[in-house]
């Protein structure tokens, strides 16, 4: 069997990749993602020049073998504005695995997004199996994201699903041992708005700029990134402005999901201009509340361990759960040094920097 690598067609074969992506993500099928409204909103509309990037392997017959994409995320490595290649929507088809091609694809893709010079690639992997053929190909492994989990509720959680009597007791616990408060709520306001809504939030462009002052890489959060970004069809997301004196000093992003069968608030982004513990209490409490509006029972956030000791995870209620991202990094030009792409540290990651949620 001989193997065609070239630039996706969607025009010509966009119900090849869906059926492609249905096999490959059967967890996708019958939600909005599987939608071509999903596909369009992901890699045709983003404020992006070029839109994505498409790949796609097929044998001598025409069929799909494999499809690889990226998305030209904007970032600012340590002051120097770049895109990066997020990959994302990666994969073979079942009867082509095993046989190289993911390794080749991801070869054939990336020296392409190199040669329209993107200086390096993302990925997100949850998935141990498919690391092995992102390090055959240059890959490197930057560091872990866990996953970071707030319980507010057990009654779904397996082990208590045996246990129903113990789920009143341990609830009634959790609200015990979360009722206790470090802050003063009147030195703070609050406003909740939909991404529709950013354009007329106060303060966002100076809070951005005061925040991104102490981070060495970060995605740039523009407001028109953002309506993007949470614009996907079908989903709804909330966005937790925090003030003091009429000052924005905490930004939040959330959306509702569901992981293991647990109905949960997932935090997207976390951005706080000064992170003091009274600050982020408050804004930890916000979280709460507004998942305990939506009867959720659980909290989610990924970060590395440095974020998730500057912004208080543990003192506020999180725990590190078994499940974990892993960041990995492709070089493909010398734009930028080793140092500022593997050192961990450098870093502001969370779920929004990934195509996930």
């Amino acid at each position: 069997m001989s193997l065609i690598f070239e630039k996706f067609n969607a025009k010509q074969d966009l119900q090849k990749q869906r059926d492609l992506f249905v096999e490959c993500f059967p967890e996708n099928k019958g939600t909005s993602v599987e939608s071509l409204d999903h596909y369009f909103w992901k890699f045709h509309s983003g404020p992006f020049n070029p839109h994505s990037f498409e790949y796609i392997a097929r044998n001598d017959e025409g069929e799909f073998m494999g499809y690889y994409a990226a998305l030209p995320y904007p970032y600012s490595i340590n002051h120097d504005s770049a895109s990066a290649g997020m990959v994302c929507d990666v994969m073979t088809g079942v009867k082509a695995r095993g046989k190289g091609i993911f390794t080749k694809l991801g070869a054939y893709s990336t020296d392409e997004l190199s040669k329209k010079c993107i200086p390096f690639t993302t990925g997100y992997p949850i998935r141990k199996e498919v690391i092995p053929g992102h390090l055959k190909v240059g890959w490197k492994i930057v560091m872990d994201l866990p996953l970071y989990i707030k319980v507010l509720k057990v009654n779904n959680f397996s082990i208590f699903k045996r246990f129903k009597f113990l789920s009143p007791i341990i609830n009634w616990i959790l609200d015990l041992v979360y009722s206790v408060r470090f802050f003063s709520k009147e030195q703070y306001s609050t406003r909740i708005i939909s991404p529709e809504e950013i354009d007329s939030l106060p303060g966002y462009d100076d809070f951005f700029t005061t925040w991104k002052k102490s981070i060495t890489n970060y995605l740039i959060k523009s407001k028109e990134f953002l309506k993007w970004r949470l614009g996907a069809p079908e989903k709804r997301y909330n966005l937790i402005a925090v003030y003091k004196n009429n000052t924005l000093c905490g930004f939040v992003i959330t959306t509702k999901t569901i992981k293991e069968g647990i109905s949960s608030l997932a935090i997207l982004d976390i951005m706080v201009t000064n992170p003091k513990k009274h600050i982020l209490s408050y804004m930890h409490w916000q979280i709460e509340q507004l998942a305990r509006k939506e009867n959720l029972e659980a909290i989610l956030v990924m970060a590395s361990s440095k974020w998730a000791s500057l912004y208080k995870f543990m003192r506020n209620g999180y725990l590190k759960s078994p499940f974990k991202f892993v960041l990995i990094i492709k070089k493909l030009t010398n734009h930028f040094t080793d140092n500022q792409l593997f050192t961990p540290e450098n870093w502001h990651l969370m779920w929004i920097d990934s195509d996930d949620l």
